[in-house]
């Protein structure tokens, strides 16, 4: 049995499976840590909350180029539209490249200013089973996107790994 190459436009389809799995994947996962952050009054799980919900913007940018990567050639784009995919990615990698930065500041403010307090049990298991989830989202991701070559798809996977 020999299996028949994807064409772009299925690749495509294919990569939005993936965005979708981490646009809902970021939605259950900010929703519960923000409300187990803010109910235990847990400064990191409800920062990382926001955190996730920044990726859902992400999630949302990489979806939204595969969609536009599908349209047909027209007059004003005789090639077709396949690098809002490229576009998107590019996008994604700069809000990374932020919330990377973001990451850095709060992570020196917390050295230069030290808080001793232990989090609470339910704030750790909220932050490993997140971790665990997002593990997983993250190879579901990576491996998509190398079987069918989308740029998006592998900026959401690197994404996803950060917050694993």
């Amino acid at each position: 049995m020999t299996i028949l190459p994807l064409s772009a436009t299925d690749r495509l389809k294919q990569a939005e499976r993936g965005a979708l799995l981490s646009i809902g994947t970021y939605i259950f996962l900010s929703a519960a840590k923000l409300f187990v952050g803010k109910l235990f009054n847990s400064e990191a799980l409800f920062a990382d909350g926001w955190n996730n919900f920044t990726d859902v913007i992400s999630s949302i940018l990489v979806f939204v180029g595969l969609r536009l990567s599908q349209k047909p050639s027209d007059e004003n784009h005789p090639y077709g539209h396949w690098k809002f995919e490229t576009i998107a990615s590019l996008a994604t990698s700069f809000i990374m490249f932020f919330i990377g930065i973001e990451v850095v500041r709060n992570a020196f403010q917390a050295f230069l200013n030290p808080v001793t307090e232990a989090p609470s049990l339910i704030s750790s298991i909220v932050g490993f089973f997140s971790g665990i989830v997002m593990i997983g989202v993250y190879f579901y991701n990576k491996n998509l996107a190398a079987r069918i070559q989308s740029l998006g798809l592998k900026a959401t996977a690197k994404d996803n790994l950060s917050d694993a």
